[in-house]
């Protein structure tokens, strides 16, 4: 029912970040679609490239689902640009990769 509802909002306002950003939660979370919720996630950065949770959830994708490391900290740093704060798991997975630059 919930996805029903986002997508009813979508129709009426397409650019709404914030039902997209949730929509990709329904998706990742509770349906297992994780290619659907990275797709959503993409979809509010193409509205609005700073939208940092959408950068955050993406790099929670890149690294569950793809173990894209370049990708998870691209995602982490474009967070971080916009002042925004990730959660402790990626703070801790960033912090382990800088630690192994030369």
């Amino acid at each position: 029912a919930a996805e029903e509802e986002y997508k009813k909002e979508l129709d009426i306002n397409p650019a709404n970040t914030d039902t997209l950003l949730n929509l990709g939660i329904l998706y990742y979370h509770h349906k297992k679609n994780f290619e659907e919720a990275k797709e959503t996630w993409e979809r509010a950065l193409a509205i609005n490239s700073n939208v940092a949770k959408a950068h955050e959830y993406l790099a929670i994708y890149f690294y569950e689902r793809e173990q894209d490391i370049e990708k998870t900290i691209y995602h982490i740093n474009e967070v971080l640009k916009r002042g925004g704060k990730v959660q402790q798991g990626l703070q801790e997975i960033y912090d382990m990769i800088d630690t192994w630059k030369p």
